[in-house]
């Protein structure tokens, strides 16, 4: 029995160019990757769908890694402290969380506008009162309970008011706005703040 997979340089001949009418993986998984391409792609493309998954990825992310990092505090300040902490499977799990929560929260930039997703990182500072209260038996004073209602609000502020479409920048407006006005007395401002207080 004989196999004619026509001839590679002539596309048009029996048993097309394989090269060029299918994809080295399509063989394993034909279809696949191509539909969920486009899924993503239209998904983007629709700011009513892709915000709340960009903001839901960006919220979970966020909870998910401040979780891996107090696992790995816990994980330093508990058990026997002659052993190294890179040998508990603790330490270990906070690592794997954070890196997910992380993956996460890069994702969400695909999705929402990173107006819209920097602001959300305040959730990991409220998580963190959470979890530091619940795993490391930290008290949780009646000034956290102000200042974590601030930080909610803020950040709610932030993504209700937030723009949902991103300005494309080219490299003039770039410039223009890094030699704008409002830019040099920004960096002013800073510099005078870190001089007087940190030298």
């Amino acid at each position: 029995m004989t196999f004619d997979f026509g001839d590679a340089s002539n596309p048009s001949s029996d048993g097309s160019n394989a090269a060029e009418t299918m994809p080295p993986v399509a063989g394993l998984f034909p279809g696949a990757f191509g539909d969920f391409s486009d899924e993503m792609k239209s998904l983007q493309s629709d700011p009513d769908e892709s915000i709340p998954l960009g903001i839901v990825m960006a919220v979970v992310g966020n909870l998910i890694a401040t979780l891996g990092l107090n696992l790995q505090r816990y994980a330093h300040s508990s058990g026997d402290r002659n052993v190294p902490y890179t040998q508990k499977k603790l330490w270990w799990a906070g690592i794997i969380l954070m890196v997910v929560g992380e993956l996460g929260n890069f994702a969400a930039y695909g999705f929402a506008p990173a107006t819209l997703v920097a602001p959300l990182g305040a959730v990991s500072v409220v998580a963190n009162a959470v979890y530091s209260t619940v795993l490391l038996g930290e008290e949780f004073r009646r000034r956290d309970v102000s200042g974590t209602l601030l930080v909610i609000a803020g950040g709610a502020g932030l993504v209700y008011f937030s723009p949902r479409e991103e300005r494309q920048l080219d490299t003039q407006l770039l410039l223009a706005y890094i030699f704008s006005d409002v830019f040099f007395i920004y960096w002013r401002d800073y510099y005078y703040y870190y001089y007087y207080y940190y030298l």
